[in-house]
């Protein structure tokens, strides 16, 4: 059927009279989607005009869109980004002359909508006018629901990357950036607010009809369409802060809340400042709009977009009552987003495959803000333990480079939790090891990036007419090298019989329990890496040294002098060093000296147990190293997280064998002196650092059953069950481990037990089961088995559903037994349930990867995941399963044995 101007876009609906949409009856429709595809060099997409009204009670949204293009070619077709919006009416118009169309095709393979023109459009101004309607989305993508309660209801839309399509037809290619002009319409009175990303300009009372009001937005400047924000619900706003540059911060959130907001409101102006006088621009909107949502399972779990930034309401109420992790952890969040609200609205990028850049320069803007505002705890070690490190774990199992993920035509594809922690990890480790070599002109060049604004793939800007120290050539060769490779660099260290030392380079992977080559990326890209290194006789004094792309042996030393490479972990890459070398570490470390900073030998203890994990050397190594802890005079909280992270994982990976035994008198060992110093259960008004390494290693003792760290935690929870107080910082390590230990408190489990059915409270009632499921008993882990299965719960201020109980549950290995005929039996496919069911079931999938050393048990779980699309679960579970093969192949479990029980005998 032909679409004439102006009439009922029936050819987008499923009726005797439709377009036919399949492909194999328009067989044209993937050439056209492609080869008329806009481009900027095409056309200009100048504004697009939305007005949008939400009804919550049939829980969709109608909307008009008017988008107002500048052709500068000829073209024959529009083609448009389009979703799962359903369009109602169509037309395209020159000034007020009506545009014949042919035909429109809802093109689903691609989700494109195409519109067919009676003639070719020549160059000028036209105007795309549409109404949609649509569903309000139960996922974060488009315009999507927040039901908190029959009283408190929240829409917002999620745009990035490509989700507006489900709203609006649109240009969704990062290249068009436009100027919007919203107007929202929302219910009168009863406490609903519109925000968008300007500043309201006026409203007008019962329009469109009785009961309605239309709040008008001032026109935004040019954005991408990723950056538009739309929010109406159930908010009230605080009394806005003036900043000194000119524009007002304000908090908006349920009502209830907004007296525990202030803390952010101020924390937001004061950052604002500091990236003012380091960007030396003017941010050029009037407001700042923070609005604390009840968004459950949120992917980002913040958002910054232009003039508007949404944050997770438990994220952000009441900042300073958050654990000492957890408030770190928010801070730099709210950095993050703050960045990417200012970058939105002045710096974008023209091309999907540069957005990696994008990122990691908001990345490494964290670490430069935040050093500048929390001097005293925001240092190196936050952007090693949330960026590099956690990035640097996940890629040798989860191979992807950052073109693959972000190539020219397509947004990013971050669906899975491993992507999303390489993604952004990488991208900014790899604009940190880049102004590690001079910090002082790569900051300089960051200011003068900034200054030009406009498109970021302008890379050079990072790197030309730079001082000659920066090597500006092998930077700009670097940027394009990086963004390419599968997989960071090993660095291997050679020290033939004359002493002289080389280095060697090859992509880091898995060595072979055969004696072949090894099984390394498939990647064959050597990889163009700055190095700075210093020998231990002068530590202050660091070198530089590049590893070409051309992959020959460089030679380091003639002689060799002890070293050690990777100052600060600066790099993304890793170093074995030779067999001497590493012992040398060990003395040097557990002597005490003077010769390596916290971060060094953070990095050597990752470094081994990694290369250890993935065959290249024997466990002995790393456990070697991290013995030094047990000085009792380690005090930054850096290594205790790298020892704590990789001592468990062998932990896992050994459970209920003699290693098992053997860890737990390790760590017996490591921690002793530091739990004879009463000092250690000190949290309050104490540093950052300090609390967070002081939790590490209370943690590390729960973990692995030590007597001292669960008797002390049962002594807490016990006085919590009579005056219902605990130490904000002690909560959480007390419920996650009092009721473990190899003797099993059933007058205390009975109490928790109690406790649990009768409270109400949701935080409360999760924090019992918590502490419930700690518990070493077969017989008391069928009672939670059966309470766990029971009917859905609701609770004061939300539900401790059958799911999340499950997933509390599967943290203990002794209730794995129950999971999979469970799991099989009620879940075959989990891919299609809702965010928070599909998390929570991933979240049980892992906990079972993650204690199972059966490889035919591990390969279902990967089949499994695969079926449902679930990246996470299908690769973490090969990663696991190789590590078991690891651990059986060649008695090499023997060997950790015997290497535990010769330390623990020789230092009983």
């Amino acid at each position: 059927m032909s679409i004439f101007a102006g009439c009922q876009l029936s050819a987008l609906k499923k009726n005797s009279a439709a377009v036919a949409m399949e492909l194999g009856e328009v067989p044209w429709l993937s050439e056209a989607a492609e080869k008329y595809k806009p481009r900027d060099k095409d056309m200009l997409c100048e504004m697009y005009v939305l007005q949008y009204y939400v009804d919550f009670e049939k829980k969709e949204f109608t909307g008009d869109v008017k988008i107002h293009i500048n052709l500068l070619s000829v073209i024959p077709f529009i083609v448009l980004d389009k979703g799962r919006c359903t369009i109602e009416e169509l037309s395209v118009r020159r000034g007020n002359d009506y545009i014949d169309i042919d035909g429109a095709y809802d093109y689903t393979p691609k989700e494109k909508l195409i519109i067919c023109l009676s003639r070719k459009l020549i160059p000028g101004k036209y105007k795309i006018v549409a109404s949609v309607r649509g569903d309000l989305s139960e996922k974060p993508e488009g315009f999507f629901l927040i039901n908190h309660s029959r009283d408190r209801l929240f829409a917002m839309t999620h745009f990035w990357p490509d989700h507006a399509k489900h709203v609006f037809p649109c240009f969704n290619d990062p290249a068009f950036k436009s100027v919007f002009i919203i107007s929202l319409v929302r219910p009168t009175g009863l406490g609903f607010k519109a925000i968008s990303n300007m500043k309201p300009e006026k409203r007008i009372s019962d329009y469109p009809s009785e009961k309605l009001t239309t709040i008008y937005f001032m026109a935004t400047p040019p954005l991408q369409v990723m950056s538009l924000t739309m929010i109406i619900g159930n908010l009230v706003t605080s009394d806005p802060s003036q900043a000194k540059l000119g524009y007002t911060v304000s908090v908006s959130c349920r009502e209830e809340l907004i007296n525990r907001t202030k803390e952010v409101q101020d924390m937001i102006c004061s950052i604002m400042g500091v990236i003012g006088k380091f960007i030396r621009t003017q941010f050029n909107l009037t407001k700042i709009d923070v609005v604390a949502l009840p968004i459950q399972n949120f992917p980002p779990y913040c958002m910054g977009n232009p003039g508007v930034i949404v944050f997770n309401e438990h994220e952000i109420c009441s900042v300073s009552d958050k654990t000492a992790i957890y408030y770190t952890r928010v801070v730099r969040k709210m950095i993050h987003e703050v960045m990417h609200m200012w970058m939105g609205n002045m710096m974008t990028s023209v091309s999907w495959e540069h957005y990696w850049l994008y990122e990691g320069i908001v990345g490494y803007m964290c670490q430069i803000l935040g050093s500048q505002m929390f001097p005293s705890w925001y240092t190196e070690w936050i952007t090693l333990h949330y960026d590099l490190q956690p990035a640097m774990e996940v890629e040798p199992w989860f191979p992807s480079t950052l073109s693959n993920a972000m190539n020219r035509e397509k947004p990013p594809n971050l669906n899975s939790l491993a992507a999303q922690t390489l993604f952004y990890g990488k991208s900014t480790s790899c604009l940190r090891m880049m102004g590690s070599m001079d910090f002082t002109n790569f900051r300089f060049q960051m200011t003068q990036f900034f200054s030009h604004k406009g498109d970021i793939s302008r890379k050079k800007l990072l790197y030309e007419n730079v001082d000659s120290v920066l090597e500006t050539k092998r930077l700009e060769n670097m940027i394009f090298s990086w963004q390419d490779t599968e997989s960071f660099p090993l660095v291997t260290v050679v020290v033939n019989g004359t002493g002289k030392v080389s280095l060697e380079q090859k992509p880091f992977g898995r060595k072979s329990t055969h004696k072949t080559e090894d099984q390394t990326s498939t990647s064959s890209n050597l990889m163009m890496i700055p190095m700075l290194y210093f020998e231990l006789e002068d530590p202050k004094r660091i070198k530089t040294i590049w590893f070409e792309e051309e992959g020959h042996p460089i030679l380091l030393q003639t002689v060799l002098r002890p070293f050690k490479l990777n100052w600060h972990q600066s790099g993304y890459y890793r170093v074995n060093y030779t067999k001497d070398m590493w012992a040398h570490f060990a003395s040097v470390m557990n002597e005490e000296e003077k010769t390596l900073d916290t971060e060094d030998k953070a990095n050597l203890i990752d470094d081994a147990f990694a290369l250890a994990e993935y065959g290249h050397i024997h466990h002995g190594v790393p456990l070697s190293l991290v013995v030094y802890l047990r000085s009792g005079n380690e005090t930054h909280p850096l290594p205790w997280m790298m020892a704590t992270k990789h001592l468990e994982r062998i932990y896992h990976r050994t459970l209920n064998t003699q290693i098992t035994y053997l860890l737990e008198m390790l760590v017996k060992m490591l921690i002793q002196s530091y739990l004879e110093n009463e000092s250690i259960w000190t949290l309050a008004k104490q540093p950052i650092p300090d609390v967070i390494r002081k939790l590490a290693i209370i943690n590390l003792g729960g973990t692995f059953l030590n007597e001292d760290v669960i008797e002390r935690l049962k002594y807490v929870l016990n006085n919590f069950l009579e005056e219902d107080t605990i130490s904000m910082e002690l909560k959480k390590a007390t419920f996650a481990h009092a009721l473990k230990g190899e003797e099993v408190d059933d007058e205390l489990f009975e109490t928790l037990l109690s406790r649990f059915k009768e409270e109400n409270n949701i935080f409360k009632k999760w924090m019992f089961w918590t502490a419930l499921v700690g518990v070493q008993s077969e017989q008391h882990i069928a009672t939670l088995w059966e309470i766990a299965n029971g009917p859905e719960e609701e609770e004061d201020g939300g539900r401790l559903n059958q799911l999340l109980r499950l997933r509390i549950l599967s943290t203990n290995p002794m209730s794995h037994s129950y999971f999979w005929p469970y799991i099989m039996d009620k879940w075959t496919t989990y891919c299609r349930l809702s965010n928070q069911d599909r998390d929570n079931i991933k979240g049980i999938l892992l906990n079972l990867i993650e204690f199972s050393r059966n490889l035919e048990f591990l390969q279902q779980l990967s089949e499994y995941g695969e079926a449902n699309e679930d990246l996470d679960v299908q690769l973490y579970a090969l990663k696991v399963k190789a590590d078991c093969e690891r651990w059986n192949a060649h008695n090499y479990m023997q060997f950790v044995e015997e290497w535990l029980h010769l330390f623990i005998m020789n230092n009983t």
